[in-house]
């Protein structure tokens, strides 16, 4: 990735430069807006093992996303909003219960697979 311009990097490997370069000062706290949207499956894994090993060398990660997959890999707590609302400060496991009752989606539909996912 050295070798290219940055005008030339794929989406994937653009967002890996952004969130790399805020890494380097190695911050505390880490917010993550959409980290993983528009990335292809090896980018996604990539991003994935950066934030768990983040969150084990116990740097405090704010996670925004609309990603249950990544939300059920890699959250604790869970802060469901809708239309401007916040729900409370959530278990992971409680978010996913709530889901029909804030969402009105079934989590079970949402959670088919994704509790097989591989981490």
């Amino acid at each position: 990735m050295l070798d290219k311009s940055p005008f030339n990097l794929s989406v994937g490997e653009k967002m890996r430069v952004a969130i790399m370069s805020i890494l380097a000062y190695d911050p505390e706290i880490i917010i993550f807006d959409e980290p993983t949207l528009g990335t292809d499956e090896d980018t996604y894994m990539k991003i994935l093992h950066m934030i768990k090993q983040l969150k084990e060398r116990k740097r405090c990660i704010i996670l925004i996303s609309h990603d249950m997959k990544l939300i059920d890999l890699v959250a604790d707590y869970v802060i469901p909003m809708k239309d401007g609302r916040v729900f409370g400060i959530l278990r992971k496991n409680e978010f996913f219960d709530m889901l029909n009752d804030i969402y009105g989606l079934e989590s079970h539909m949402l959670l088919r697979t994704s509790r097989k996912w591989v981490s």
